[in-house]
């Protein structure tokens, strides 16, 4: 997954790291996971055509602690700077206009509302029940260690 990845690289590059809206919720969804919603959906269209799903994951997480569990995950100490809101935003506006930046302004919107679901209408409903990050985060983060895969096992917090 691109998301989760992008902050590993992160994580593993710099010992200090800015976060932007760190309270801000999501919830991340196991790429199988929706596969397996949309092969659901497209296996019954006379009882889901037509219909809205909200697809997420089992768990809202904080974008701070979001990074901690994936710089837990690699087996590294880091530390985060939880930006307000505000400076946030003014990153945003005054560079999220250039090419790769690391911040847009479309992207603080949706950071800044957060992506948690309203519980309607969700996997379950597609007979999907959503893994949680902890299943699979530790996995994903064996190539971010400081020796890779023969580094020492490292278990991510729960």
């Amino acid at each position: 997954d691109a998301f989760i990845n992008m902050f590993g690289q992160l994580i593993a590059r710099f010992p200090v790291l800015p976060v932007f809206g760190p309270e801000a919720k999501l919830q991340a969804l196991n790429v199988d996971d929706a596969c397996e919603a949309i092969a659901n959906a497209l296996a019954d269209p006379a009882k889901h055509g037509g219909k809205a799903y909200e697809v997420a994951g089992p768990e809202a997480i904080g974008m701070l602690v979001l990074n901690r569990r994936i710089a837990a995950a690699q087996g590294r100490k880091r530390h985060f700077i939880a930006l307000p809101d505000a400076v946030s935003d003014a990153f945003a506006t005054l560079t999220g206009w250039l090419p790769g930046a690391p911040l847009t302004r479309d992207q603080w919107a949706l950071l800044e509302r957060g992506s948690v679901l309203s519980g309607k209408n969700g996997l379950d409903a597609l007979g999907v029940t959503p893994r949680p990050l902890g299943l699979f985060l530790d996995r994903w983060m064996v190539r971010y260690r400081k020796h890779g895969r023969f580094g020492a096992k490292v278990r991510a917090p729960r």
